[in-house]
């Protein structure tokens, strides 16, 4: 087990390698002062050697530092050379060499380091906060730009894969928005049988996912100054038909884009834009059947990495988080005509959806906002329960999973942890809630739990964890795949890798059991990946791919 595995943060790292660098650095100022008889323990040559010692060690510790901030092994190793700041001050004061010699190397370093920190950018950031480094002239076109979207960064198969095509995943994390899929049949060893690739091409910018209905898949994604609703062929990955919207949410740290995942109903799709805009739109060929800004409609504002929540299809109401003020926190709109139906609530929006869900045995409509969660009437929208659910940052992210007739499991990141909370109904129109357990385990930022046979997995921080649903004890917490999404798929978790990376790995609570891995995208991968029967598609915010998983 490496401190990658459990979870040593590399900002220690760089505290313990400025320590040790500056004591290094006093001690040989110390030795440059002090007595030069060559039998002491700090004569001249003994000084040089230690210097360069540890400015080897500082270049190690740094490649380890760099290495998370890129894939790309040259820009690693480039700002491990770029900071070997130890070995150039020992270069400088502590060889003898003519200051003309010492002065010549030092212009030559500083070229260097210039010459590669200029070839490099950051493109945004990951999931902990470090920044994502990249060349600064890529040789993939720049992401977001329409009229690359079409090329395909590799040859496009256009055979059918062997398995019947009819499944569907047609809402964000599929069809019970459980982000389980079953039935799935996979293979397990992805040794003998290796995913092939069906279609990989080129996209615009946005963290929303795929969905998918009969031969077309659908997602959101900037393209320069527009957001749109984009629908390809489920069989090549070619563009079918395109929706505009004149907007154009940006974000230096967290990426440009759209974020929800659109929502397939019918011959309807509706998709939320992360400004605000819901369009019902035609499935077929994108034309509008009606649209609206659940922003101005309800006097609210959108939270600061925008409008993430996808919509939830609710018998005849599509319902959506405006997060408005004075009873205008979750709103629903008639599917057909787009005319509001109610609202309610008063918390302002976090980062979930809203889900549909069976509680001791009436239908609820559960969102997670900034700080609370409520369970709403789906015909009326009033409040059933509420249960204050906070953390250091009020950012509430992770969507509650139903676990049986009364449970719901719910986590967060930033302090939160984990819980299971009981519900159940006294007095007609009185709620209880009450957790059975919490704890500071499992703390999951951007993604959501799966729940298997009694256990429930997703990633604290970056770090895949198993934990126990009956009383919240730890199983087993392994495998670094940094901020990514999973599913369930039967009793196997596909995971989608934060580096592009999708993995397969049991859902036991027995130990880390990783079956197979492959590089399914390059670069940032926010996305949460879409199973249709046993066609996995993914994307991020340049590139989007589709991949036959083998069956058993």
């Amino acid at each position: 087990m490496t401190w990658v595995d459990v979870g040593l943060h590399p900002a220690i790292w760089n505290w313990c390698i400025g320590v040790l660098g500056g004591v290094a650095l006093l001690v040989g100022l110390a030795a440059r002062s002090g007595p030069r008889k060559s039998h002491t323990l700090w004569s001249a040559h003994r000084v040089w050697a230690s210097g360069v010692a540890w400015s080897l060690a500082a270049g190690v510790v740094w490649y380890v530092l760099c290495s998370p901030f890129s894939r790309d092994v040259s820009i690693a190793a480039g700002y491990t050379i770029a900071t070997w700041w130890l070995l150039w001050v020992w270069m400088m004061f502590f060889v003898s060499w003519r200051w003309t010699k010492r002065l010549s190397l030092w212009a030559v370093f500083l070229a260097a380091a210039a010459l590669f920190l200029s070839s490099v950018k950051s493109d945004g950031w990951d999931g902990a906060g470090r920044p994502n480094i990249v060349w600064r002239f890529p040789t993939m076109a720049a992401p977001g730009v329409a009229a690359e979207v079409e090329a395909p960064l590799v040859p496009s198969r256009s055979d059918k894969p062997e398995r019947d095509e009819t499944a569907d995943y047609p809402c964000f994390r599929g069809v019970d928005g459980l982000a389980t899929v079953r039935a799935a049949k996979l293979a397990r060893n992805w040794t003998e049988q290796q995913p092939a690739l069906r279609w990989r091409h080129s996209v615009g910018a946005g963290w929303s996912g795929f969905v998918v209905a009969a031969g077309r898949v659908f997602t959101q994604e900037q393209r320069g100054e527009e957001e749109c609703v984009v629908c390809y062929d489920r069989h090549t990955g070619g563009e079918l038909w395109v929706h505009r919207d004149a907007a154009h949410y940006q974000n230096s740290g967290a990426g440009d884009g759209p974020r929800a995942t659109p929502t397939i109903h019918g011959q309807c799709i509706f998709a939320l834009g992360s400004t605000g805009i819901l369009n019902c739109l035609d499935c077929s060929n994108g034309m509008r059947h009606w649209t609206i800004n659940i922003l101005t409609d309800n006097e609210a504002q959108a939270p600061g990495h925008g409008m993430t929540g996808s919509p939830l299809v609710a018998g005849d109401l599509v319902v959506v988080c405006a997060g408005g003020a004075r009873g205008a926190s979750l709103v629903a709109y008639d599917k057909t005509s787009g005319k509001r139906a109610w609202r309610a609530g008063n918390d302002p929006a976090g980062y979930a959806s809203p889900s549909l869900v069976q509680l001791a045995g009436f239908p609820q409509v559960l969102i997670i906002n900034s700080r609370n969660l409520n369970a709403h009437d789906p015909q009326t929208g009033e409040i059933l329960w509420s249960f204050p659910w906070r953390n250091d940052q009020a950012t509430n992210c992770s969507q509650p999973f139903p676990v049986g007739d009364k449970g719901v499991f719910v986590s967060a990141d930033y302090g939160a942890g984990c819980a299971l909370l009981e519900i159940t109904q006294g007095a007609p129109g009185k709620w209880n809630v009450k957790p059975r357990w919490s704890n500071r385990g499992l703390q999951t930022k951007f993604c959501s739990v799966v729940v298997h046979d009694g256990y429930a997995y997703s990633f604290d921080d970056e770090i895949l964890e198993c934990v126990s649903v009956a009383d919240g004890r730890r199983q087993w917490k392994r495998g670094r795949y940094g901020h990514g999404q999973l599913l369930l798929a039967d009793d196997l978790l596909v995971i989608q890798a934060e580096d592009g990376r999708v993995a397969l790995v049991e859902a036991t609570p027995e130990k880390h059991r990783e079956l197979g891995a492959f590089q399914a995208l390059e670069g940032k991968t926010w996305n949460n990946p879409a199973l249709a029967g046993r066609q996995l598609f993914v994307r991020n915010d340049h590139e989007r791919a589709c991949y036959q998983l083998p069956g058993n």
